[in-house]
């Protein structure tokens, strides 16, 4: 999988189309919250703790 940044977004590429994207939820550089839009439209709001804790849960996914 690839990262491009696109505009105010980073696209989490697959090279199958549809890229589901990360960005921070307002204009300021400041933000430590952030969207991450799905390749069907969905999002949710995740701060930057939730973020780094999607990176630990993918540590240990093949362990359950």
């Amino acid at each position: 999988m690839n990262t491009r940044l696109e505009g105010n977004s980073i696209l989490l590429c697959c090279g199958k189309g549809r890229c589901p994207a990360i960005k921070r939820d307002d204009k300021s550089k400041e933000s430590e919250n952030f969207i991450l839009t799905d390749d069907f439209g969905g999002s949710i709001k995740l701060d930057r703790d939730q973020l780094f804790a999607i990176k630990e849960a993918l540590d240990q996914i093949d362990d359950i």
